[in-house]
């Protein structure tokens, strides 16, 4: 024996029986690991893929055509909501407060994509429906993962183009209001414009007392439906709000209650059925 070798040990029927058990066992083992990885692989490949097509869905979605109010142009909306205020009575600030938060309330519920507008009877009583507010309402982030998205853009996209110019809306309402007229007939023809287009569901939020004042009608001396159907503006209503679900916010003041008599409820809810209103609730403000 050379300096510097060690002595081998000679192979014994164990080693030789041994070694082909390990040898199987790393070949298992090494198979198993390849499996596990292919496993892995594939399904960050997967991920890989769903990501990048959600992605690529997200960004089409974005290049689609919109409206100036933000609107998908040729697509039938979730919903369409208008409020229209009747500011030709100065609203008090208990009841602008109450406002503000039932329209809140009905802005939050309105689902992604659809469309909210506010239209005010301005105190000038020009009959026209003065529209502060019209917009489609974004994603608001409320149901965003981070996974596929980034929360924070979603919510300030959401304030800046509907959370934001609303606020200002309903910030300007506590002493709006006065006017020396009334037209409400003419404001209601007016806002049936906004109700236009395809959509799943219509609603019309109307903030007022409900007693029409103009030249040509005064609901301040005695009145009937057959008179006011002689006005264009009246007659022109026929089915106009067809399958709308209306709701309105009665003011009742004192020096104007005894206006609102039973025949004052009847003769509106003949006029709200002539408009095709699918339902009409009348609540108080």
């Amino acid at each position: 024996m050379r300096r510097g070798e060690t002595k081998r040990r000679p192979t014994s029927r164990r080693d030789l029986y041994r070694r082909p058990q390990q040898l199987g066992l790393l070949q298992r083992l090494l198979r198993r690991m390849g499996k596990e990885n292919m496993y892995a692989a594939g399904l960050l490949s997967l991920a890989i893929v769903v990501t990048l097509a959600m992605l690529r869905m997200g960004q089409a979605e974005s290049d689609l055509p919109r409206t100036a109010e933000g609107c998908l142009e040729s697509e039938v909306l979730p919903a369409i909501e208008v409020v229209v205020i009747d500011a030709t009575e100065r609203l008090e600030p208990h009841e602008a407060k109450r406002l503000a938060a039932q329209i809140r309330r009905r802005a939050a519920a309105m689902p992604a994509e659809g469309k909210f507008a506010i239209a005010v009877l301005m105190p000038n009583g020009d009959g026209n429906a003065h529209l502060v507010f019209s917009q489609c309402k974004p994603d608001d982030g409320a149901e965003a993962t981070g996974w596929l998205d980034n929360p924070r853009m979603i919510r300030e996209r959401f304030s800046e183009t509907f959370g934001n110019p609303l606020d200002k809306v309903l910030g300007a309402l506590p002493g709006l209001g006065g006017a020396n007229s009334s037209p409400i007939f003419e404001t209601f023809y007016a806002v049936s414009s906004l109700l236009e287009g395809a959509a799943q569901s219509k609603r019309i939020l109307i903030v007022s007392d409900l007693l029409e004042y103009s030249q040509l009608f005064s609901m301040y001396k005695p009145f009937s439906w057959q008179r006011a159907l002689r006005i264009p503006k009246v007659s022109a209503m026929k089915d106009l709000w067809q399958g709308v679900e209306a709701a309105v916010l009665l003011r009742i003041h004192n020096r104007t209650r005894a206006l609102h008599s039973a025949h004052h409820a009847t003769f509106w809810k003949i006029y709200f059925n002539y408009a095709g209103v699918a339902a009409v609730r009348f609540m108080p403000l």
